[in-house]
């Protein structure tokens, strides 16, 4: 059975240039964040697709740089509220229970 995924996977060397064109206009990004001093990572979590994740004062970057030359961006804004250390644990602990298998009795 295909997978979503499955459909937009390539045969490796299948359109060689835009391969190319967008490893050009990854290399090209992650030398201008390196130019600004900006702290960056470049991950593979797709098989279609190059990952740069972007730390900017108060943001997050997450852009995906596909094959096919597509590209994707997702901005995660900080709200300026500064939290106490406490929030942290409950946060996490909230986060566990809701992750939590349901126990059966």
């Amino acid at each position: 059975m295909e997978s979503k995924f499955d459909r937009h996977r390539r045969v490796p060397g299948d359109n060689a240039l835009a391969d190319a064109i967008t490893h050009a206009t990854a290399a090209r990004f992650c030398r201008e964040l390196e130019k600004r001093h900006v702290t960056y990572e470049l991950r593979i979590v797709r098989d279609e697709a190059l990952m740069l994740s972007v730390a900017v004062p108060g943001e997050r970057w997450e852009m995906e740089v596909f094959d096919d030359g597509r590209i994707e961006l997702e901005r995660f804004i900080s709200q300026g509220v500064v939290e106490a250390p406490g929030v942290v644990v409950t946060s996490t602990k909230r986060a566990q229970s809701a992750w939590a298998p349901a126990r059966s009795g």
